[in-house]
C-alpha cells in the first residue's frame, strides 16, 4: 500500500517506522510542497482551485491501486477547509451524483492520516552561560 506523505515535511524515522506498521510498503514524498501554498490574498478564488489540484494529485499519486494512506495536512487551513468541505459533500452525495473522476478516486480510495506530536521543550546551555530553548514536535502517532 502507497504512503503518500502530503505534509510540507519530510517523514521522520519514527514516522516511517509507523507507516510501516500501517501496511505501507512505498512512501511517497510530494515533490516540491509549496507549490501548493496559498496566501488568500484573492479572495479564496486560486484556494478553490488548489483544492482541486490537491485532489487531482492524490488521485495521480494513487493511480491503480485500491487503496492508499495520505498523511495531511497542506496549504493553508483555509485551503484545508475548504478541500475538507468538498470532501465531506462529495463522500455524502457521491452514490447520487456524477463527481470528476479524480474526486471519486479520493473519497473511495484514500485513508487520511495526521501526525499527533508532543512538543518537548529543550534547552541548551551556551558558552556564555545563557540558555536557548527551543521547542521539538516528538512524533507520538499517525491519527485519522
Amino acid at each position: 500500500m502507497k504512503f503518500i506523505n502530503f505534509t510540507q515535511h519530510v517523514l521522520t524515522p519514527e514516522q516511517l517506522k509507523a507507516a510501516q506498521i500501517m501496511g505501507a510498503t512505498e512512501i511517497i514524498n510530494i515533490p516540491d510542497p509549496s507549490r501548493f501554498n496559498d496566501n488568500c490574498t484573492d479572495n479564496g478564488e486560486n484556494s478553490y482551485k488548489l483544492v482541486e489540484k490537491i485532489a487531482k494529485e492524490i488521485a495521480e499519486l494513487i493511480g491503480n491501486d485500491n487503496s492508499a494512506i495520505v498523511h495531511f495536512p497542506i496549504s493553508s487551513p483555509y485551503v484545508m477547509s475548504l478541500f475538507w468541505k468538498k470532501y465531506g459533500y462529495i463522500q455524502a452525495k457521491m452514490p447520487k451524483c456524477k463527481v470528476e473522476s479524480y474526486w471519486r478516486a479520493v473519497v473511495v480510495k484514500a485513508r487520511f492520516v495526521f501526525s499527533h506530536t508532543d512538543r518537548v521543550t529543550v534547552e541548551e546551555p551556551q558558552p556564555d552561560g545563557s540558555v536557548i530553548k527551543k521547542s521539538v514536535f516528538k512524533f507520538i502517532k499517525f491519527v485519522g
